[in-house]
């Protein structure tokens, strides 16, 4: 019932969700490259 790009953009969603969410708990050392990869992948899961 789900489009095939739905499906794989949902773990890739949570995936980075959990990982930002682990470097924040932990004190965001590299919450600039989150920061990043979130950003660029936004635009993509909206426009999908």
């Amino acid at each position: 019932m789900v489009p095939p790009l739905e499906q794989e953009a949902v773990p890739i969603v949570f995936s980075l969700m959990f990982v930002v969410a682990l470097r924040y708990g932990a004190g965001g050392k590299e919450s600039f490259v989150e920061q990043l990869i979130f950003r660029s992948w936004l635009p993509v899961l909206v426009s999908v």
